[in-house]
């Protein structure tokens, strides 16, 4: 099956455009919760329309946008939640924070492409996507991250990763100097995600 994640902000056209040479078997659309003007209601009554003629699903996504991380793991989540199909992610409209998000989380999940359709709708600019190689991030430094919030303690994260003290330190330190996480400076120590952290935890 085709489908279309797009960020949505005030012109229909990037949306219609990528529909147009991608196709579109379901359409997934991230709205920002902020209110509309009227030129982007009318806009989005235009693909609603443009949608149900062609017999298309549609799904709205409300979100914040300047929610960033968690805009990343949510879209990242739709891009996951529908592998096996062609998932091409159109980050062409919406605010830019909300463009960001989108474009960040389809460096790190699996879409088949990710493209951006300038205003003049002639062109269209494929955003190369990277994925981090096991190499990078193997699956343990992962699990480790995935306990780490906010202040988290030593304790918590070894409970977890059942991992001798030298070995857990030494994977923690890695994923310091990495800028993944932060280690607080007054003792005793508390860890903490940083938002490059977030980004590659849940590859």
């Amino acid at each position: 099956m085709k489908v279309m994640i797009a960020t949505f902000g005030v012109k229909s056209g990037g949306i219609t455009e990528g529909i147009k040479k991608f196709g579109c078997e379901k359409l997934i659309l991230f709205l920002s919760k902020t209110p509309q003007a009227k030129e982007s209601v009318g806009e989005l009554k235009k693909i609603e329309k443009r949608v149900k003629e062609m017999n298309i699903p549609m799904q709205k996504v409300i979100v914040s946008p300047y929610a960033l991380m968690e805009n990343v793991q949510k879209i990242k989540e739709y891009v996951k939640s529908h592998e096996g199909n062609e998932v091409t992610l159109n980050v062409t409209g919406g605010r830019k924070t909300l463009c960001l998000a989108a474009t960040l989380a389809g460096f790190v999940s699996n879409p088949k492409r990710i493209v951006y359709i300038p205003e003049d709708y002639n062109q269209t600019i494929e955003i190369p996507r990277f994925t981090v190689k096991q190499k990078f991030l193997p699956k343990q430094k992962q699990g480790i991250l995935k306990v780490i919030g906010k202040n988290t303690t030593y304790e918590e994260i070894e409970k977890s990763a059942r991992k001798k003290y030298h070995a857990l330190m030494k994977q923690l330190r890695e994923l310091e100097a990495m800028d993944l996480i932060e280690i607080s400076k007054k003792r005793p120590h508390t860890y903490t995600i940083k938002p490059s952290g977030e980004l590659l935890r849940d590859l």
